[in-house]
């Protein structure tokens, strides 16, 4: 990766969060429900994953987010499934949740939040508007609590899909409050609020 950047290519490196959490032996359990394509690996390689992304080697941690019905994913045969999980809700909490059980004194956790936030935004040329709180930009805020012991329940998320592979984990942390440029729109207590109408289309830098 890195001698190809020395190359002056223009490449990026990404992992997901089910990388991050789930090893083979978890499909004993799971079966089709963590078919995914690349596969989920061994625990040395989930390991490996994250010291690359503790590094700052790993730019970007993205949901991959493929919310399949669940009828879709419970073929006794493994390729009769589909390939993806759903996971735009449980990205943060799962990423954050683990980097800080694996490192508590948080010294690569600044490098792992940029992974969710400045990184993707400036590899998709929004980064004059998003990725970080500077004069300027939208005011969008996430605020995570860490130490949460809530565990993942299928019912209370949002998804289409209506399960999730986090199925009664505690992911070590939660999202409680969602601020889009400047206006809260989601609380944990509360749910969604604010106007309907607050999306805008982005164009990336440079066209």
């Amino acid at each position: 990766m890195n001698w190809y950047r020395s190359q002056g290519v223009n490449v990026t490196m990404e992992t997901c969060p089910h990388y991050l959490t789930f090893a083979e032996e978890d499909l004993d359990v799971q079966r089709g429900h963590l078919k995914i394509n690349p596969p989920i690996r061994t625990t040395s390689d989930r390991t490996s994953v994250w010291k690359r992304l503790e590094s700052g080697l790993v730019d970007v941690v993205s949901s991959d987010h493929a919310p399949w019905p669940v009828e879709f994913k419970d073929h006794e045969r493994i390729l009769q499934n589909h390939s993806g999980v759903p996971g735009v809700e449980t990205l943060v909490a799962a990423t954050l949740g683990a980097a800080i059980r694996r490192d508590p004194t948080l010294a690569t956790f600044g490098t792992i939040v940029d992974s969710l936030t400045i990184n993707p935004a400036k590899r998709f040329g929004i980064d004059r508007l998003k990725g970080s709180l500077e004069a300027g930009k939208d005011a969008d805020i996430m605020i995570f609590s860490p130490g949460s012991d809530t565990m993942v329940d299928s019912a209370a998320l949002h998804s289409n899909a209506g399960w999730t592979p986090y199925e009664g984990m505690a992911l070590g942390g939660a999202v409680t409050t969602t601020v889009l440029r400047g206006e809260v729109t989601w609380t944990r207590s509360a749910g969604f609020g604010g106007r309907v109408d607050r999306g805008q289309l982005l164009v990336r830098s440079g066209g």
